[in-house]
């Protein structure tokens, strides 16, 4: 291969033209988006809330798997190819998830895997896209040059991994849970640490810092050689966008740099993380779509990337469909549920996609390094695959539109409708919530809380009891006694204080409040069953010990 020259006339680097490429495939959307955040701070979050980033990632990261899933099972010769891929490992998979359902074990060990492998995926991606770059505009790449480029993005890998893996939980590159309150996910399936003490850790990073910034210089150095500088730009957007994605993170939020920047924010990991996988999976649509029309696997576009998007929505949201329910699931791990979804439907991805997508393969490379291309092999299986394509289409159509209105529903319907105190959308948005199978345990007690500051008590207290039928939550239950407080029922307040405490008999004010219903419907004993041991808890709380006197002084005038 021999470098290019500034005279040369090379109109095949681009893939679909210079700006898309750019933008999408080596970083630069990722960059110019992170910077806007960067200047505006939290008001841009607040134009692009985590509601309005579940929508994007709905046109986004689930198409992305659907990509694979297209490259893989759509055509008979590529499934017989990767049989132990696309069949044994998946069935495998299959049943592991089928079992984490119920074992919390072997979920904590999905969702870890999931984790530690995540980064490793992307940076293989951003590695793989590299060296694409550089081929399809001739510059030469020696062995050496290729092991430094190889080591930079290793590197980058290993301080996410051991920023991971501290003795605390870490805002790392990944985040436990999608969709779950109050980390309710993490701690049903809790990831697995290795531990990495703090000052081992800290020294860990300052040494992969400065091995990743050795490996990447050298690369460029080597990748200069004989070669023009403009030819080397896209593959460097890529490195940076490795960076940003990677390095840059671990290292500010470690050491406390620009702590109230939402890209470096320990509070707003989860979000960044969000605004990379969005990165991420526009990418890799970015060069799977370009893969299929290339080997003229689908000559249209939006038509591939809507079957993209329903092969995408069957994986991810069928089994939510059908594990949710008590008969195949499990009540008690039902909150982890999502998370363990995106566990398994990632390390499945993983997996075909480290199969399918080498460099060294004929076709791939024919295709992706701008040489001759190959013929397609055997023909596609339209007409005796309709039977099924049919099915999968509909079911695909009706898991995104549920979600698709699920999404929008908890953003505009009831977070934005909530902030206005618009009860009237909010309960719109709940009703239709119900009727696409969407309840929300959450949601809610979010409409009760509502409902209780109008003064709307007999409201407020189906919506938590509505709540409570969905997913039993202390919150719930407190605000239910509350209600009974403001009546004067002290004992229906006891009872739903009761429920509450059973679930968390930590908050102070519940011990409180609990406590007042107690003495109030003459339950002494109980009392200062309560009240002791929230005194033993909260020794500095004045007013749970000046309760503890009164119940104490009932008790002693109380007649045998």
């Amino acid at each position: 291969m021999t470098s290019s020259t500034p005279s040369q006339v090379k109109p095949d680097v681009w893939l679909f033209g210079p700006v898309p490429d750019v933008l999408f495939g080596c970083g630069l959307g990722y960059i110019i988006v992170l910077g806007l955040f960067i200047g505006w701070g939290p008001s841009a979050q607040a134009w692009l809330p985590t509601g309005v980033l579940a929508l994007v990632l709905l046109f986004t990261s689930v198409p992305h798997y659907g990509a694979t899933l297209m490259r893989v099972y759509d055509n008979r010769e590529t499934r017989q190819k990767y049989f132990i891929f696309s069949v044994a490992i998946s069935v495998a998979l299959l049943v592991a998830f089928a079992v984490a359902c119920h074992s919390q074990s072997l979920g904590s060990g999905l969702v870890t895997v999931y984790f530690n492998w995540s980064p490793w995926h992307y940076a293989g991606q951003n590695f793989g896209i590299a060296l694409m770059l550089l081929h399809r505009r001739d510059v030469t790449i020696t062995s050496e040059a290729k092991r430094w480029l190889y080591a930079s993005f290793v590197f980058a890998f290993l301080m996410s991994f051991i920023n991971l893996n501290g003795i605390e939980q870490q805002a790392g590159y990944v985040f436990e849970s999608a969709k779950s309150a109050g980390g309710a996910a993490s701690s049903i399936y809790p990831l697995i640490r290795l531990g990495i003490p703090e000052g081992i850790q800290k020294s860990l990073l300052v040494v992969g810092l400065l091995l990743y910034l050795t490996t990447t210089t050298r690369a460029l150095s080597l990748l200069r050689r004989g070669s023009n500088l403009r030819d080397l730009i896209p593959a460097g957007l890529v490195m940076l966008s490795q960076s940003l994605w990677f390095v840059v993170p671990v290292m500010m939020r470690k050491w406390s740099v620009l702590p109230d920047s939402i890209p470096f924010s320990e509070r707003d990991h989860q979000y960044a993380f969000l605004l990379i996988a969005i990165s991420h999976a526009v990418q890799y649509l970015w060069i799977t779509t370009y893969y299929a029309r290339r080997e003229k696997a689908m000559t249209n576009i939006p038509s591939y990337l809507a079957w993209c998007v329903l092969a995408g929505s069957f994986i991810w949201y069928l089994p939510e469909s059908v594990f949710s329910s008590s008969r195949f699931g499990n009540a008690e791990l039902a909150g982890g549920l999502t998370v363990l979804i995106a566990a398994t439907v990632n390390i499945h991805h993983f997996i075909l996609d480290g199969a399918i997508w080498k460099l060294r393969d004929g076709r791939v490379a024919s295709v992706l390094l701008r040489k001759k291309v190959e013929s397609a092999g055997a023909p596609r299986e339209s007409q005796r695959k309709r039977w099924i394509r049919g099915p999968i289409w509909l079911i695909g159509l009706l898991l995104f539109a549920t979600t698709f209105v699920g999404d929008w529903e908890r953003e505009f319907g009831v977070r934005r409708a909530a902030a206005r105190g618009d009860i009237g959308r909010v309960q719109d948005a709940v009703a239709r919530l119900d009727l696409i199978g969407q309840d929300d345990a959450e949601v809610r007690r979010r409409l009760g809380m509502i409902a209780v500051r109008q003064d709307r008590s007999e409201l407020a207290l189906a919506e938590f009891e509505r709540s409570i039928e969905l997913k039993p939550h202390p919150k719930a239950y407190f605000e239910i006694g509350k209600i009974y407080d403001s009546r004067a029922q002290w004992s229906q307040a006891a009872i739903a204080y009761e429920s509450a405490y059973k679930l968390d008999s930590h908050p102070r004010k519940l011990i409180g409040r609990f406590a007042q219903s107690l003495i109030r419907s003459n339950q002494l004993d109980r009392a200062l069953e309560v009240l002791r041991v929230g005194v033993g808890r909260h020794p500095q709380a004045p007013a749970l010990r000046s309760v503890l006197r009164d119940a104490e002084d009932r008790a002693l005038n109380a007649p045998n």
